[in-house]
């Protein structure tokens, strides 16, 4: 007969325990979306809206935003003018050297 006690009392236990975790967890979710949102609106506010039209010898400061990429080594950029359309590679791999880091499981 205890071990049936102890099995009712855990299986209560659980129920207990799920019906507060439930609630944290869904707080939890919608408090993750809403920062997640507060994130993108403010990464469109400060972006460059492309395209960007200049005029011959105009330079512009461009505010760019790239998903998430391990150890990017460059950025290639594509444009146009009236002479076609040119690629320039920008070598990042000095700049960005030791932000992402490997950590070992040591």
């Amino acid at each position: 007969m205890g071990a049936g006690s102890f099995v009712g009392a855990t299986s209560g236990a659980i129920v207990v325990g799920g019906m507060v975790l439930a609630p944290v967890l869904a707080i939890g979710g919608v408090m993750r979306g809403v920062n997640q949102s507060k994130v993108n609106g403010v990464i469109k506010s400060r972006q460059t809206a492309l395209p960007v039209n200049l005029v011959a010898g105009e330079e512009i400061a461009l505010d760019m935003f790239f998903p998430i990429a391990p150890s990017p080594k460059t950025i290639e950029l594509t444009y146009s003018d009236t002479d076609g359309e040119h690629r320039i590679v920008i070598d990042t791999s000095t700049a960005l050297d030791g932000l992402h880091t490997v950590i070992s499981a040591e």
